[in-house]
This record gives C-alpha cells, structure tokens and sequence, in this order.
C-alpha cells in the first residue's frame, strides 16, 4: 500500500516520483543498445525490402505461366469442335478404306477359287494322261524319259 501511496500524484499536473531502476543519465550502454537497435531495425527493413520484391517478381512469373497454362487450355477448348470433325472424317476415310478392303479380299478369295478349280481341272488332266501313257506302254507301267538297259 504503500509503494502505491509513494506513486499517486498530490494533484494534477503533480511531481510523480520515478521506479528505482529508471534514470535520466544517458550512458555508454545506453547509446551502444540504441544503435543496435536501430542497425537491427535498418538490417530488418532491407531484408524485408528484398522479401517484398522476391514476392513481386515470384507474383509476376507465376501470372505469365497461369497466363500461357489459360491460352493452352483456351486452345485446347477452341479445338474440340475440330477434333469432333478430325475424328468424324478419319471414321468416314476408314470405312472407305475397309470397303476398299472388303472389295479386294473378296476378288482375292474368287480368284483363290478360281485358281482351285483350275489346279483340280489341271490334276484330273495330268491323272487321265498318266493312265493314258500307262496303257500305251507294253508293259503296262509308265514310261521313263530317262531311257533304260
């Protein structure tokens, strides 16, 4: 109670008595500690300053990609009715193509026929010249082109 007597004032605009740790005197410590601080807080602002304009320029390089990333998808939009046309006449020229196909392979498989009837005409020819030279011969065998003893 009493420290709290020691610190009222007598009246307004009175003398208040100062804390025992609190002096006027200015000293070596005194100026050493201030301009520390103020070196501190120089150091302080200049790192904050380099901060500030690494964010800027970080800022300004993360809009110009957002910026080509929004004009690559901008493109990629703008091409899909193209593309829907792309793939429709790439369909369109795949039919063509395997009509085309179709077309071949069935001249190919007549001609396979063709050529089947032809080599079973051919086969039935050589079987009837075969026994026709086997009953010209005297002895009933085939005759050999390579002559014998």
């Amino acid at each position: 109670m009493q420290d709290v007597e020691r610190m009222s004032t007598t009246g307004e605009g009175g003398n208040m008595q100062k804390p025992s740790w609190f002096s006027n005197n200015l000293t070596l410590g005194n100026v050493i500690t201030l301009i520390t601080m103020l070196c501190a807080g120089i150091y302080g602002y200049g790192k904050l300053e380099n901060r500030v304009e690494n964010v800027d320029r970080n800022q300004s390089r993360v809009e110009m990609l957002s910026n080509e990333k929004f004009a690559a998808i901008t493109r990629t939009v703008e091409a899909i009715p193209n593309l829907a046309y792309r793939i429709t006449a790439q369909e369109e020229a795949l039919k063509q193509t395997n009509a085309r196909l179709d077309a071949s392979l069935q001249t190919l498989s007549q001609r396979i026929a063709e050529m089947n009837q032809l080599l079973g005409s051919v086969d039935t020819k050589i079987a009837v010249l075969t026994q026709r030279l086997e009953m010209q011969t005297p002895t009933g065998r085939r005759a050999s082109i390579v002559p014998g003893p």
